[in-house]
C-alpha cells in the first residue's frame, strides 16, 4: 500500500514489533500499511465515529487483514485492550489531542511511544508532553501541501522543561532539510498577517514576536 508523505513518516517511526493504537485511523490505512510490511504482527484502527470505522472495516476486507487490524470503536485510549504499546494521534488538532491525552492521563505510563501529528500548535504541543513527563525520541518534517511536523514521545515520569526556542522550533530539527524552507514559509505568512491587522491588536504583538524569533533563528550570524 502506498501512503501518503505524513503517514510514511509516522510509519517510519514505529519500532518494529510494535502493537499500535492508531486513534482517528482515517480508512485504517496506516495500521494495513503496518501490518502488510510486517512491521507489526496486529495493529488497532480506532475512530470514535462509526461512519469513518465502517471506512476503516472496508479497507481491512479489502486487504484481507480482518485477523491482524483489529477496528475498535473508542473515544480515544480510553478502554483500550491490553498488550499495545504504541499509540499514533494524527491529523488533529492540539486542543483535541490534548483532551484525549488528559482524558487517560493515569494510563499514560503504560506506552512505550506515543507519535504525534498535530495540524496546529506544535509548540504547545511539544510543551505540553515534556512539562508532563515525555522526552522527545524523534521528529520529522513532510510536505504535502501543507508542512506537517511528526514527533515521537515517550514517557520518562519527570517534567522536562523545553526551551521557548526549542518548544517552537523542535529539538532535532535543526539539521532537517526542510527546516528552512518550512520557516521561511511561515515567516513570510507572519509577514503577510501583520500587514492585515491592526499595529494596536493582540494578536498583531504575538504574530510581531513570533515573526522576529523566526528571524533570529533563520538569519543571526
Amino acid at each position: 500500500m502506498k501512503l501518503s508523505k505524513r503517514l510514511q513518516a509516522i510509519f517510519q517511526m514505529v519500532k518494529p514489533g510494535s502493537v499500535v493504537a492508531d486513534i482517528g485511523c482515517d480508512h485504517g490505512l496506516l495500521p494495513i500499511a503496518l501490518v502488510q510490511e510486517k512491521v507489526c504482527k496486529w495493529a488497532y484502527a480506532c475512530d470514535l465515529r462509526e461512519g469513518p470505522l465502517h471506512k476503516a472495516i472496508d479497507m481491512i476486507a479489502k486487504y484481507d487483514l480482518q485477523d491482524r487490524v483489529i477496528p475498535l470503536l473508542r473515544n480515544g485510549i480510553q478502554d483500550l485492550p491490553e498488550g499495545i504499546d504504541t499509540i499514533v494521534i494524527a491529523g488533529m488538532g492540539f486542543e483535541t489531542i490534548k483532551m484525549i491525552l488528559e482524558q487517560s492521563f493515569s494510563d499514560l505510563h503504560k506506552y512505550n511511544q506515543f507519535i504525534i501529528q498535530s495540524n496546529t500548535d506544535v509548540d504547545k504541543l511539544r510543551y505540553w508532553l515534556c512539562k508532563h513527563g515525555f522526552s522527545i525520541v524523534d521528529e520529522d518534517i513532510v510536505y504535502e501541501g501543507h508542512y506537517y511536523q511528526v514527533i515521537s514521545f515517550s514517557y520518562q515520569g519527570e517534567p522536562i522543561m523545553l526551551s521557548e526556542e526549542d518548544c517552537l522550533f523542535g529539538v532535532k530539527l535543526y539539521e532537517h532539510p526542510l527546516f528552512r524552507q518550512m520557516w521561511e514559509y511561515n515567516l513570510k505568512k507572519a509577514s503577510d498577517i501583520l500587514q492585515q491587522i491592526p499595529s494596536s491588536s493582540l494578536n498583531y504583538k504575538y504574530m510581531e514576536q513570533y515573526k522576529n524569533c523566526i528571524e533570529v533563528k533563520l538569519y543571526k550570524k
